[in-house]
């Protein structure tokens, strides 16, 4: 399973959630209501406690069950009111003051107000509670109830990506009275505001909700501004791809979706299968290969430069992903509103002359022996397959060490290989301070740039969002310039259903369940 143990996939993916990317079908139905939907999913869950979750498939869950303050859109940087309808940074961007809605109720009737999102922070920062996303809250010191229905969150220096953590369920509010009632077996009950209720949670690992009748409001993030249009709706784990895939063509489950939920193979198949659909959309994320710096030959930019004209990335595409994405140019993925198409051109585009000449000028024209580690799973192997062949006709021999993501991290934090695969997902382009800043624990290729590290730190605390969009340039500018990085490829996020479905996803590729539609 995947681990958001510290909400990063670093050959696991850097993960969080993101707003609304619309199915175009959805218009057709004209609103329809009611319907019980099953979904089919590749992993289970560990718990329903939102503070105490270490995997995406349970997020995917706990987004319909909780309700964030606030939702940001990373694609446009635009965020929406959801708990919370207004707020004001104040105290020279180190407190946010939060006006949150009137008349909510947690599912099981607890009012929703300002102690309750004061208790919930309370918790999640409580050592005891043991919450592996702690950190998704930033620099902060506390989150203080001013009165009913204002909270103010204070930090300890400014931090613009505050709202990553705000959007994701792990910092979603939750009931004080049923985390007091059900104690540790909290994950089994778990009681929100979301558009739906926690029903079951079976043996065979299938998970029930219902609709939240009291919940008559939705952030205008999303398609549908009231109540869910849909009954209910089961998460059912299916891990064999295609016993998921056969569920979906016989009529035994409604949709696939969720993390490596549809298996690129069958794409194809279901695209042609008569009575399915299937939609896809680019991800908030990239996979990539890091070169070690603290180590030659990786410490001269030359080899960097030479590996990195060596890869024909179009077939990275191809044989990875069958094509469902587009060949990356800069270590920030496309998809944000901060990436600078101009990487597409001063980057390192496939020549492998170059590759050759480049090699030959650092003193390698006979021939270079490296290692590369990388994940044991279907796009990073093939990835670094693709790699090796490409550079065995540049005159480089590439050996590939392939671990289980069990095994992968412990490895890799070693630092003994000369290439690193990489991959994460996040909703904000503060992913460069993790890749990049001296010292991170994602800064997996020892990059040390005074420059650098200057910028990747100073627009975390940037709120002019020209200003901070001008400075992740220049960190483009530098890590594709100086090949720190390279970017091979963005998936995208697939789901496949029945044609009388229609969805939308957030642009991590999240369910949005209050906007389901069945057609009747």
């Amino acid at each position: 399973a995947l681990s958001r143990r510290n909400l990063l996939r670093t050959g696991g993916t850097f993960a969080a959630a993101a707003a609304l990317m619309t199915d175009p079908f959805h218009q057709a139905l004209a609103q329809n209501r009611g319907g019980h939907l099953i979904i089919g999913r590749s992993q289970g869950s560990d718990t329903m406690d939102n503070q105490k979750a270490a995997l995406v498939a349970s997020s995917e869950v706990q987004a319909h069950i909780y309700d964030p303050l606030a939702v940001i859109d990373p694609r446009t940087g635009v965020v929406h009111p959801s708990l919370a309808v207004s707020w004001e940074f104040v105290n020279d961007n180190r407190s946010i003051v939060f006006n949150l809605r009137p008349g909510v109720t947690f599912h099981d009737g607890t009012p929703f107000n300002a102690q309750a999102v004061e208790a919930t922070v309370r918790r999640h920062l409580d050592p005891a509670t043991g919450s592996p996303t702690r950190f998704i809250l930033g620099p902060i010191e506390s989150a203080v109830a001013e009165d009913e229905m204002t909270v103010i969150y204070n930090y300890t220096q400014p931090y613009v990506a505050v709202w990553v953590g705000f959007l994701i369920p792990y910092a979603s509010p939750h009931s004080p009275t049923a985390v007091e009632r059900y104690g540790d077996d909290f994950g089994r009950n778990p009681v929100g505001t979301g558009p739906f209720r926690f029903v079951s949670w079976d043996a065979n690992d299938v998970i029930t909700l219902e609709r939240n009748p009291d919940r008559d409001w939705a952030s205008p993030a999303y398609e549908n501004p009231g109540a869910a249009w849909i009954d209910s709706a089961e998460y059912r784990t299916i891990p064999e791809a295609q016993t998921r895939v056969a569920s979906l063509i016989s009529g035994e489950i409604d949709l696939i979706a969720g993390s490596n939920a549809v298996p690129l193979e069958s794409i194809r198949q279901l695209e042609s299968t008569p009575g399915l659909r299937v939609v896809s959309q680019p991800a908030l994320g990239s996979h990539g290969v890091v070169f070690s710096q603290n180590r030659p030959p990786m410490d001269d930019v030359r080899v960097r430069r030479a590996i990195s004209h060596a890869l024909e990335r179009e077939k990275v595409l191809v044989f990875a992903l069958d094509g469902n994405g587009q060949v990356a140019t800069s270590p920030l993925a496309s998809s944000y509103a901060q990436y600078d198409p101009a990487t597409a051109e001063y980057g390192h585009s496939y020549d492998p002359d170059a590759a050759r000449a480049l090699l030959a000028e650092a003193g390698h024209g006979e021939g270079l022996q490296l290692t590369m580690l990388t994940l044991d799973s279907e796009i990073p192997r093939t990835l670094a397959e693709v790699l090796q062949g490409d550079l065995a006709a540049v005159g480089v021999e590439l050996e590939i060490v392939s671990l289980p993501n069990a095994e992968y991290g412990a490895v890799r934090n070693q630092g003994e290989y000369d290439l690193v695969y990489m991959s994460y997902s996040y909703s904000d382009a503060d992913i460069v301070n993790f890749l990049f800043a001296h010292g991170s624990a994602l800064n997996l290729g020892n990059v040390e740039n005074e420059r650098l590290d200057q910028l990747v730190r100073e627009q975390r605390t940037e709120f002019d969002p020209e200003r901070r969009r001008e400075m992740i340039h220049e960190v483009q500018r530098i890590t594709v310039g100086e090949a720190y990085w390279l970017p091979v490829i963005e998936a995208n996020i697939v789901a496949a259903m029945r044609d009388t479905v229609s969805i939308n996803m957030t642009a991590a590729g999240t369910l949005i369940l209050n906007d389901v539609q069945m057609e009747s």
